[in-house]
């Protein structure tokens, strides 16, 4: 593996290193998906497509509560934007109808698996099997991490 610019080759400095590089890469990403629909994806709308890929349906506070968006204009704004390019619905819930209910639209949702599974897929052919374990250990210890000093 080469290291980082700038690094000795120390493991942590360059995992530290890979890990900006690929948030960098990752909200290029979304990005150009927001793009594609004729959006200038703000990082909250970004967020909010994430918090609906690994938790499913949310209402709109829950969106706010999770992205830690504090102005309620700002999370209609978003979900408005998103719903008219086609990525999310709006539904009431079946045990409230006061309730609203934000879901990530069928097609964005395996438009957006389909594309990051494919590369991962690709990825991980070059790895042993308990590599492939040891990495996805890994990260779900780096995403609980991260989780847990965003939200305290």
């Amino acid at each position: 593996m080469a290291s980082a610019p700038g690094t000795d080759g120390d493991p942590l400095t360059v995992a530290a290193e890979a890990l900006r590089t690929y948030a960098a890469a990752a909200a290029r990403l979304e990005q150009s998906a927001g793009n594609e629909a004729g959006l200038v994806w703000s990082a909250c709308e970004a967020s909010f497509l994430t918090l609906l890929q690994l938790h499913g349906s949310l209402s709109p506070g829950e969106l706010s509560e999770m992205a830690q968006v504090s102005s309620s204009g700002t999370t209609t704004g978003a979900i408005d934007r998103l719903e008219k390019a086609g990525y999310v619905r709006r539904d009431r819930s079946t045990h409230d109808r006061r309730k609203v209910i934000v879901t990530l639209t069928p097609e964005a949702a395996a438009g957006h698996r389909r594309a990051r599974q494919q590369r991962l897929t690709e990825l991980f052919a070059d790895y042993k099997p308990s590599q492939q374990r040891l990495i996805a250990e890994f990260l779900t210890r780096l995403a609980e991490t991260e989780t847990h000093a965003a939200t305290t």
